[in-house]
């Protein structure tokens, strides 16, 4: 399955990195970004149906509290990215 850009926030050998990465080696990759970046690679992974890799990403609460500083972050953020917050709190199991 090609990813595709739902985000919209990705170019395509972006898209490729966030599809080819395992879910252990996004996370990496993503906790060195920002949390708005953070999220919004998870938000890509999930929107694209890739079940099992957005499970085991949102397995790691590291990964998990970094990207719900979202807020905080120096990047702007804006309504869709808290919607996609909101998408990926409803897949965590407490």
């Amino acid at each position: 399955m090609a990813y595709q850009r739902k985000t919209k926030q990705f170019d395509e050998d972006e898209l490729k990195r966030l599809e080819g990465y395992s879910a252990d080696e996004l996370v990496i990759a993503l906790i060195k970004s920002t949390p708005v970046i953070a999220l919004r690679g998870a938000a890509e992974v999930f929107l694209n149906g890739d079940s099992e890799k957005i499970k085991a990403m949102l397995a790691n609460s590291a990964f998990n509290f970094f990207w719900r500083q979202f807020k905080e972050d120096r990047w702007p953020y804006d309504s869709r990215d808290e919607e996609y917050a909101v998408q990926l709190e409803s897949l965590l199991v407490y």
